[in-house]
């Protein structure tokens, strides 16, 4: 069913900064934002990175559109100079399509989007500036709430569900792919049994920081209970290229651990669904619970 028509009072207001040294691409963007019927944009255009880090230190914006190839800067050291001034702000970043892999690092740096130039249309600029804000304001909302695990820091079982739920919903709206991971440290029970409980909390908190090395900021990462890890996954091309950057992360951090220190065993299940599908995040976190039968990420012997 399509969505009621909006009147020009109702619509909503987003403030953009475009940072865009390029009059033709700068067209394009701010005609698709205008031409928008649900969202007002208040466009403003820096055509240098100095302007825009500048402009972000005075004014307020709801979402930074940043080209990464300007005069004063390129690549992902434009995102990362950007970034550290205006942390607060949705970034969605344009590349070219030689460049693309730019646009994937930025947004494993804390970019929201990317957006490949010749591939981006009117709809789907504005769909993708509207995505990154709304998601952006629903981590920011959870952010002070009482939903942390105390352990490591990641999101707990009752802040997963809550942020989960909102991005299944959200993602259902934009025709965004997820997949859900389910991890558990293997042998945690072990560490705890050779080394006590101490070693094993430390255990818990290096598997957190090794995932949180491994996906992107906009991915949802928390500790469910006990050894069990979950993550939420947005926009992953293939499951095989997630297990590998978990497998890679893996062996360096077991090849680097202190003598006597115990290393990491993960098992990982992963399961993908379509946006469209009907179901729940329990439903779903269920589901990867069974799939996680047979053998996991192996460590190394101890030295």
């Amino acid at each position: 069913m399509e969505p009621a028509p909006v009147t020009p009072e109702e619509r909503e207001l987003l403030s953009v900064l475009l940072v865009e040294d390029n009059p033709v691409d700068a067209r394009v963007v701010q005609e698709a934002l205008t031409e928008s019927s649900r969202v007002k944009f208040k466009i403003q255009v820096a055509d240098r990175l100095t302007a825009a880090v500048a402009r972000v230190a005075r004014e307020t914006y709801d979402v930074i559109v940043l080209d990464l190839s300007l005069p004063d800067g390129w690549g992902l050291d434009s995102f990362v100079k950007i970034h550290a001034v205006a942390g607060d702000i949705p970034i969605v970043v344009l590349t070219g399509l030689d460049d693309e892999t730019l646009g994937v690092m930025a947004v494993q740096q804390g970019a929201q989007e990317y957006l490949v130039k010749s591939q981006a249309t009117g709809p789907l600029i504005v769909r993708s500036i509207r995505y990154a804000v709304q998601r952006h304001r629903m981590q920011q909302d959870l952010r002070g709430l009482s939903m942390t695990d105390d352990l490591t820091g990641l999101f707990n079982r009752r802040g997963f569900t809550i942020l989960a739920r909102q991005l299944l919903k959200l993602c259902q709206r934009m025709s965004r792919p997820l997949v859900l991971l389910f991890i558990e440290l293997e042998n945690l029970a072990a560490i705890n049994g050779a080394s006590g409980l101490p070693a094993g909390d430390e255990a818990l908190r290096q598997a957190a920081n090794l995932l949180r090395r491994t996906f992107r900021d906009s991915d949802v990462i928390a500790r469910l209970h006990g050894p069990s890890f979950t993550i939420l996954a947005i926009d992953t091309p293939h499951d095989r290229s997630i297990t590998s950057r978990i497998e890679e992360t893996l062996k360096d951090f077991n090849a680097l651990r202190a003598p006597g220190d115990p290393s990491l065993a993960l098992g990982i299940s992963t399961l993908r669904f379509a946006p469209e599908a009907s179901v729940s995040i329990d439903e779903l976190l269920q589901q990867a619970e069974r799939l996680r039968g047979g053998g996991g990420l192996g460590a190394a012997p101890s030295n």
